[in-house]
């Protein structure tokens, strides 16, 4: 679940449509800054089991729709992380170089991921990458992912995706972003463009995990 779309949320990269019922959010600006925080939360028909699989495997190169702009993302080891920390490239083809020599499996539920990713943004926009750190921790009938920025081109962001068990093959999913915007929008801007692309992100979601084939390694 994003990003280091590092000039603009992930959220608000991704097509404008409509989606996903049974959605409440909640968005506002830092008094006094560029951050942007808010949650959302929604009702998928999708198992607890199917719904957090999908979520684990995103860190290493699901995608949940044609219009997801991240364009690369890897799971690499401790030493590609310190590298990209310490010594962060100036171009992207280098970082992609970097990331793609010490990748790794996934460790969810349970354990530490450094995550790389390229993102592509439109126009005027520059392409950036963005070093993440991902933790989950998960219960009989819930699972939490929480995300941090940690180095890149792209501008801060954090959160966390919580998912919780309704039975009878549904999930309610809950995102809880904060991002670094880069430049002052007005609030109704801001509004209106995360109101607008959530449900149709969320949907994608829904969508992607109706298709997806559950690990039986991941749950026994």
């Amino acid at each position: 679940m994003t990003d280091r779309i590092r000039a603009l949320p992930l959220l608000l990269l991704f097509p404008l449509l409509m989606g996903i019922s049974d959605m409440r959010t909640t968005v506002h600006k830092v008094p006094k800054s560029t951050l942007v925080e808010g949650t959302a939360t929604a009702t998928l028909h999708v198992p607890f089991q199917t719904l957090s699989a999908v979520l684990c495997d995103y860190p290493v190169g699901a995608s949940f729709s044609t219009d997801d702009p991240v364009d690369f993302q890897a799971v690499v080891n401790d030493a590609v992380a310190q590298r990209l920390r310490e010594q962060p490239p100036e171009e992207l083809d280098d970082f992609r170089a970097i990331a793609v020599t010490g990748t790794a499996p996934a460790r969810c539920p349970g354990g530490e991921n450094w995550v790389a990713a390229q993102i592509d943004l439109p126009w005027p926009l520059s392409d950036a990458w963005q070093l993440s750190q991902f933790q989950a921790t998960s219960a009989t009938t819930d699972l939490t992912i929480h995300y941090q920025f940690v180095a890149g081109s792209a501008r801060e962001s954090s959160g966390y995706w919580y998912i919780r068990d309704l039975g009878h093959g549904r999930s309610e999913l809950t995102n809880r972003f904060h991002f670094d915007v880069g430049f002052r929008i007005p609030e109704f801007l801001i509004r209106w463009g995360v109101n607008s692309a959530l449900p149709d992100f969320f949907e994608d979601i829904e969508t992607f995990a109706r298709q997806y084939d559950l690990p039986v390694s991941i749950y026994q």
